[in-house]
């Protein structure tokens, strides 16, 4: 009896948390002018962020494993150079201090992870979709997420945001410039209201 009231408190509690959290689930798609391609958005916030990974094709952008059925689900994995000039019109390589809103508005890294994952409540729907190192191999498909940020670490490394089935968090790393991981755009500050 204690063990269900337990987890009924516990259930209305993340309720109650969720509740507080206000999305628009989804706003109008955008489409990409470059190729056509068609990307789902959400509002968070004041922040309008695309609901999917980017995936137009560059010279430094790879699909995982080289298998381009892995770029149709999960999006291009972007060098960091590459991914500051990738974004289509109107929308941007999110900084670090646009990911640091977002995590704040739904509840803080702690617990944005969950939040901003693929079965979350927020509508970001945040893949695992792994990353590609320099030399060429890939790593960590459907374990984890790691999304580019604008925002350098230092000469070599740029700030990332990591997400991992499991882990409430949305982890800050610093990662290799020159490996690619995913990337989301965020709605520049032109007014773009999709």
């Amino acid at each position: 009896m204690k063990r269900s009231l337990a987890l009924i408190m516990m259930i209305l509690c993340n309720l109650i948390i969720f509740a507080q959290v206000k999305v628009k689930p989804q706003s109008a798609p955008i489409r990409d002018i470059r190729d056509g391609k068609i990307y789902k958005t959400v509002k968070i916030g004041t922040q309008y962020w695309m609901a999917e990974n980017l995936n137009y094709q560059t010279g430094n952008s790879y699909c995982y494993g080289d298998d381009a059925n892995n770029c149709s689900k999960y999006g291009r994995l972007y060098e960091w150079a590459e991914a500051k000039i990738s974004c289509p019109a109107k929308w941007r390589l999110p900084a670090d201090s646009d990911w640091n809103i977002l995590t704040d508005f739904v509840g803080g890294k702690e617990k944005a992870g969950y939040k901003l994952n693929i079965y979350g409540p927020v509508g970001f729907k945040g893949l695992y979709a792994g990353r590609r190192v320099s030399y060429g191999q890939y790593f960590y498909l459907g374990s984890v997420g790691i999304f580019l940020t604008a925002t350098e670490a230092d000469k070599d490394n740029a700030i990332t945001k990591t997400l991992a089935p499991g882990n409430q968090a949305v982890v800050n790393t610093n990662y290799s410039k020159y490996n690619a991981y995913s990337v989301r755009c965020i709605a520049d500050s032109s007014g773009v209201k999709p």
